[in-house]
């Protein structure tokens, strides 16, 4: 069976995001003052492409059809909403302390508090979107029936 656009595009954007990521890591290693040794370094890169090899792999799993990597990012979705829940009530709150940060553009929720919600809403979609391209009930049964040829590949 033929996996949806929309899944194709969700596990591009999870390899998408860890290759963003490789260049943040780069990013931080460029900018560390010239004192710093080279083991740092090294602990330095290697702990900046942990999250490279999580969001790549992830990609790889829900192009595989892993049932574990639907259920890891489900989670992620989860984890997002309480996050984006929880700075929209700081925007109410206290929105000198919440950072607006849109590519250069860089603001507090006091000075811009629509730019706030605005980009909170526009992740909160996003975010849901993600949740329900993968709580489809044909996607899901991708997923289930992944999982039940690869049991049956590791039987024989």
């Amino acid at each position: 069976m033929k996996r949806p656009n929309s899944l194709n595009f969700v596990a591009g954007l999870f390899f998408a995001g860890g290759l963003s990521l490789v260049w943040d890591c780069f990013s931080v290693l460029c900018h560390l003052p010239s004192d710093v040794g080279i083991g740092l370094r090294i602990w330095i890169a290697f702990v900046a492409l942990l999250p490279v090899a999580f969001f790549v792999g992830m990609g790889f799993g829900l192009i595989r059809l892993r049932a574990g990597c639907r259920y890891v990012v489900l989670v992620l979705c989860w984890f997002a909403f309480v996050i984006m829940a929880l700075i929209l009530v700081g925007v109410f709150v206290s929105p000198h302390a919440v950072q607006v940060n849109i590519g250069p553009f860089q603001t507090t929720a006091d000075r811009n508090p629509m730019l706030a919600v605005v980009g909170l809403a526009l992740m909160f979609g996003f975010t849901f979107w993600v949740y329900r391209v993968l709580t489809r009930a044909d996607i899901r049964s991708l997923f289930i029936s992944g999982a039940s040829t690869s049991a049956a590949r590791l039987s024989s």
